[in-house]
């Protein structure tokens, strides 16, 4: 005969799992590599960080934006968010839960109807700017790449010009000299640009994109 106790414990945890499996909506809007960051990771190298959490120093953790999750390929562990968190600060789920609740600004309990209306309004708000910042930023790479292969095929086109002797006069071959020496200085720029885009923080990002729109 099934214990009538049991029956109450079970439907009680149930509907806790309920409760947990629709707060854990929020961690399928957040950003692995922000998660990463915010932990303690460092610089990201084409997908790949350091296991920070036990010392590691070579790129040899995966992560996967699209996907949210994550490997050691030292280890061979891996999972998503919610378990980085657990490795990273060597927490249990409850308080990785916990955790990315509070970094998220999720209340960690059961929403009422006006608080799921307001959380629905602030998540799609920000997924709109999130949207519109990763677009902004990679129209400012795409920019300075066109701007950097320019310059670096004009340094070039100056350089083949000196190698030939193309020029008559001495004013000619300084003329020819000054605008290789220029584009060489300006695509060595733009690829400090682009280091800049593409090594910064995204909390730097969203500053300027934040300071931008405002001053638009």
């Amino acid at each position: 005969m099934t214990n009538p106790a049991s029956l109450l414990r079970a439907d009680h945890n149930a509907k806790h799992r309920g409760r947990d499996l629709e707060q854990a909506g929020f961690i399928e809007a957040l950003s692995i590599f922000d998660i990463y960051r915010v932990l303690g990771g460092g610089e990201v190298r084409h997908g790949r960080g350091r296991a920070f959490w036990r010392n590691g120093s070579g790129f040899n953790v995966a992560l996967n934006a699209a996907k949210g999750v994550w490997y050691d390929f030292v280890t061979n562990e891996g999972g998503g968010i919610l378990r980085l968190v657990e490795v990273a600060l060597g927490c249990d789920r409850k308080a990785a839960f916990q955790w990315l609740a509070d970094f998220a600004g999720v209340p960690f309990r059961h929403l009422t109807a006006k608080e799921q209306h307001d959380y629905a309004r602030r998540r799609n708000a920000a997924k709109a700017e999130a949207a519109a910042l990763v677009a902004w930023r990679e129209q400012m790479i795409d920019a300075l790449v066109a701007h950097r292969d320019l310059a670096f095929e004009l340094y070039h086109v100056k350089r083949r010009a000196i190698l030939r002797g193309d020029y008559e006069t001495e004013t000619e071959f300084a003329e020819i000299l000054d605008e290789c020496e220029a584009m060489e200085a300006q695509y060595q720029l733009d690829d400090q640009g682009l280091d800049f885009w593409r090594n910064t923080s995204w909390d730097h990002v969203l500053l300027m994109f934040r300071q931008r729109r405002q001053v638009a």
